[in-house]
């Protein structure tokens, strides 16, 4: 790869997956005495861009929607830089976050269980390399770098494929 990316700048914290408590109604007449209490770990997508349209964040937060719902247990992070009035709105699991610093960002992709780049234009995308270097799986639209890095990551050439990965991710990881 000709472009490069600054390692030192790159690295983000890993910090151990976090749980979070959830609660399973077990009877069917939702009778508060027959819950268990149960931890999972949160599954968490993220995405870094601006939030122009060519960077896919509104549909990539459909596909998401389309693939788990409203489930607290997988949270998708929208991380961007330009156009905030073109970020998806914020749900009980999509969080659009507006002008993180770049630590923030290298840290979201260190901690992510899948990194995201759904633009349907790029230069290369060197995020991806940036995922890479924080032992980050990836996914992107078969095109720039992704196209040439294929087997370093996962490729889709539409958004239902993106959607089946999102479902499949579970199994797969």
């Amino acid at each position: 790869v000709r472009h490069g990316i600054r390692l030192s700048e790159s690295l983000g914290e890993k910090r151990e997956k976090h749980h979070q408590l959830f609660f399973r109604v077990k009877s069917p007449a939702n009778d508060f005495n027959d819950v268990e209490q149960y931890q999972a770990k949160l599954k968490l997508f993220v995405s870094v861009g601006g939030f122009w349209p060519h960077k896919g964040m509104q549909e990539l937060a459909e596909a998401f929607t389309e693939a788990f719902g409203t489930r607290q247990d997988v949270q998708l992070n929208l991380y961007g830089y330009d156009c905030a009035h073109l970020a998806p709105h914020n749900t009980s699991n999509i969080r659009s976050i507006f002008g993180a610093d770049r630590s923030t960002i290298m840290n979201a992709i260190a901690n992510a269980d899948l990194y995201i780049m759904n633009s349907t234009e790029e230069g290369f995308g060197l995020v991806l390399l940036e995922a890479m270097v924080n032992e980050t799986p990836w996914a992107a639209r078969n095109i720039a770098g992704a196209a040439v890095m294929q087997k370093f990551g996962c490729v889709y050439d539409t958004q239902q494929e993106l959607v089946s990965i999102l479902k499949s991710w579970e199994e797969n990881d």
